[in-house]
């Protein structure tokens, strides 16, 4: 067993799994609730059945499941059902048209995952919670996620590449390189790392900025009710500690949650 591996055991041992929730997860005061009223929108239709077959189709068969157990090959097998296909279906078409994700769905559990090169793994800033989102939620997130996407596309700025479908960061590097290869001038870069990025994110403030952007209020609603009353158990060195309510951002492990910040 190698340095790394000894440390971890040893602040597992030591802290817990529960008591890695204050550590490592900021307390959020996002103010008071808010409620959204949905009205007719014309950007926001009915859900259509090909688009869950395309957020499914996206979905990898085998990647870890929420704590239901379903992963994602055993929910594209249920869908060929045609009992359960209707049922979810229109579980997930009301999710859409009112903008509501089930608070079932709202509870994950988050892994403890060592960064890398860190030179004390005794510190538990050393590591990143991700979440584990159950496979069903994530069906309905990869389905706002593509709607989102095409509702805000003319409204981000062009040089923002992060969250965005078709741009990844090699996209940034090189059009960093090409700058500096065809500037007559001195480049400077800076470059800043957010700590807790996703973590720190106020609901209130993030649906204030989709009604400035003046989104469909379904999808204002939709993102609020998502990263609101969300519970999470602390998986740690195999042992997986007690629910608790946390009142962080917007969750590591989502596929819309890069898109949101």
């Amino acid at each position: 067993m190698g340095v790394r591996e000894d440390k971890w055991k040893w602040v597992g041992k030591v802290l817990g799994p529960t008591d890695w929730f204050s550590l490592l997860l900021p307390e959020i005061d996002h103010g008071l609730d808010r409620e959204f009223e949905i009205d007719d929108d014309s950007r926001w239709p009915k859900l259509e059945f090909d688009e869950v077959d395309s957020a499914l189709a996206d979905t990898p068969n085998d990647k870890a499941p929420g704590d239901d157990g379903i992963t994602g090959k055993v929910l594209k097998m249920a869908w060929l059902n045609k009992d359960f296909k209707e049922r979810f279906f229109k579980l997930l078409q009301a999710c859409v048209k009112f903008g509501y994700h089930p608070k079932v769905w709202r509870h994950g559990i988050i892994v403890v995952i060592p960064k890398p090169k860190k030179p004390d793994y005794s510190k538990p800033r050393a590591y990143r919670p991700i979440s584990l989102l159950k496979i069903p939620s994530k069906v309905l997130e990869k389905i706002i996620q593509k709607r989102m996407t095409k509702l805000t596309t003319h409204l981000l700025p062009p040089e923002q590449y992060g969250g965005r479908q078709g741009y990844c960061a090699t996209d940034a590097v090189l059009e960093l390189v090409q700058r500096i290869e065809t500037s007559k001038e001195k480049i400077s870069a800076m470059l800043i790392d957010i700590q807790g990025a996703f973590d720190n994110v106020n609901r209130n403030i993030l649906a204030h900025t989709m009604e400035d952007m003046k989104l469909p209020k379904a999808l204002i609603n939709w993102t609020y009710q998502f990263v609101s009353e969300r519970e999470a158990s602390m998986l740690m060195d195999r042992r997986k500690g007690s629910v608790q309510k946390i009142s962080t951002g917007i969750p590591q492990g989502s596929p819309i949650s890069p898109l949101l910040f």
